[in-house]
């Protein structure tokens, strides 16, 4: 009906249009199944320390191995012929150079420093100081943070192993990340991501169960890059996906297969300084190294729309 419809300028309406990002391009594969320097058997976990340096969970090999950014290995820690490590799942790297590695099977979270073992603190059970299994463990403000995963909850230490704090987690948490204000990101097992303080102040909860983007099915993983973009190890989507630290879905990358980029239950993942994204490409018995995920350009919007008829 001609002169009906108002202009949505004047009611003060803007469309935004999202920049979502481009996902990034595979600059390297690493390994192949195998008990050698730079093979693996189910790695299950990634971290990048500021030197340049990556750490893998070597799971099955029950050790965590050392590499350069470009994938030589330099050095590990435990092996198939030693009880230092069972099942190693995760890694964390403190600001003194120590390497906190969480062993799952052995309840304990195992401590290296300068290459040399340090000791261990956890113990399986339900009581403080203890878990059952641990998926997840993060370092930040001096604190040690363990995912206890089947205790639904998240237990804080010092950096020598005393025991601080705790509290629960919605589900089993697994994967975990710190960022530069401080807040504690989780990767819950039923679909989601949960956001805290340090002292255990529930924040926010984003992502759900489901296979869209913006979906979650097992995250495993959590990381974060520079400009505090969130990545998490989608595992049974087996994907990566990627979002801003409120929780916007931004990008994802990766589908099941063998083939370059793509990943059977990646349970790991780091960023670099660089921007250099390593996966845990777990079932693949591989690491997966990518290109930085392209900042978008400048977010625009659509201006005032005027009016189709007067």
């Amino acid at each position: 009906m001609k002169g009906a419809l108002l202009s949505l300028a004047a009611l003060g309406v803007f469309i935004p249009i999202t920049a979502w990002c481009q996902p990034p391009t595979v600059i390297a594969i690493w390994g192949s199944l195998g008990y050698g320097p730079g093979e693996y058997s189910h790695p299950s976990g990634v971290a990048a320390d500021p030197s340049g340096f990556i750490y893998v969970a070597d799971m099955a090999n029950r050790r965590v191995q050392v590499l350069t950014s470009g994938g030589t290995f330099v050095t590990q820690y435990g092996s198939v012929t030693t009880d230092t490590l069972s099942a190693p799942s995760k890694v964390a790297l403190g600001g003194d150079g120590t390497v906190y590695v969480a062993d799952g099977f052995a309840c304990a979270i195992s401590m290296w420093r300068d290459g040399a073992y340090q000791g261990w603190f956890g113990g399986c059970g339900s009581g403080p100081g203890m878990w059952v299994y641990s998926e997840g463990v993060a370092v930040g403000s001096n604190r040690v943070y363990v995912s206890d995963t089947f205790n639904h909850r998240i237990q804080v230490f010092t950096t020598a192993g005393d025991y601080m704090m705790q509290w629960p987690t919605a589900d089993l948490c697994q994967g975990m990340a710190i960022d530069d204000s401080g807040h504690v990101y989780v990767a819950e097992y039923g679909g989601h991501i949960d956001v805290f303080t340090t002292d255990g102040t529930h924040l926010s909860t984003w992502g759900s169960p489901g296979s869209g983007p913006g979906h979650l099915n097992s995250p495993y993983d959590v990381a974060l890059d520079a400009q505090g973009r969130v990545y998490v190890a989608d595992a049974y989507n087996h994907r990566i996906e990627v979002f801003s630290r409120g929780g916007v879905y931004l990008t994802d990358w990766g589908g099941y297969g063998s083939g370059p980029g793509q990943f059977n239950q990646p349970r790991g993942v780091a960023v670099d300084a660089s921007g250099r994204v390593y996966v845990a490409d777990t079932w693949n018995d591989r690491i997966q190294v990518f290109g930085p995920v392209p900042t978008p350009s400048k977010p625009t919007t659509w201006g005032h729309l005027k009016a189709l008829y007067r």
